[in-house]
């Protein structure tokens, strides 16, 4: 595959290839993306095996412009055993510098004491998060304890590990169980 002759899509950049000269490598500076078609589009969606598709390139300048813009999307395809859909993990925004970064969804978890128990409800998501654990309630037999229940509560309901580090969580301390606010 030759990659010395393409360009980005969007700016019309060159690119110089990443290994040596006369070696077909990808390119410097850019990323690659390659399409085989779309059942909704009207100019390509070839019928065949898998083995037909279109290559493009996009430079990094471009991607972190368009992600800024939050055109460009950062979704997480685990390795299925099943195929799982998917997992939207929010807008991809670049930082200051421009070095990718994903944005992590931020549940809140309310805590308060009841009985001798200390429990915990998901009481809020940040835009971008999974809803789903909204409303969950833990418990735990210490204050020290229901943070870790609490993140182990998500985890799970996103079926996720909690050392993935895929979420963040906003602990805030009740008298007794707050009021959920669902935006659904």
């Amino acid at each position: 595959m030759k990659y010395t002759g393409l360009s980005c899509i969007r700016c019309g950049k060159t690119f110089t290839p990443s290994g040596p000269d006369g070696d077909d490598t990808p390119p410097n500076d850019g990323l690659l993306f390659i399409s085989y078609g779309n059942y909704g589009s009207t100019v390509y969606d070839p019928q065949g095996n898998g083995q037909e598709y279109l290559l493009v390139v996009l430079c990094d300048e471009c991607a972190v412009g368009q992600a800024r813009e939050q055109n460009v999307m950062h979704i997480c395809k685990p390795v299925p055993v099943a195929p799982p859909p998917p997992r939207y993990r929010g807008p991809w925004i670049p930082d200051q510098e421009g070095n990718r970064t994903a944005v992590k969804p931020v549940y809140t978890i309310s805590i308060w004491p009841e009985d001798g128990w200390w429990l915990a409800r998901v009481t809020g998501v940040s835009d971008g998060g999974d809803d789903t654990p909204l409303t969950a309630v833990t418990q735990s037999d210490t204050r020290e304890g229901i943070e870790t229940m609490a993140r182990d509560l998500v985890a799970t309901i996103l079926d996720t590990d909690d050392d993935e580090d895929i979420f963040d969580i906003e602990v805030v301390e009740c008298e007794d169980d707050p009021e959920v606010h669902d935006p659904r």
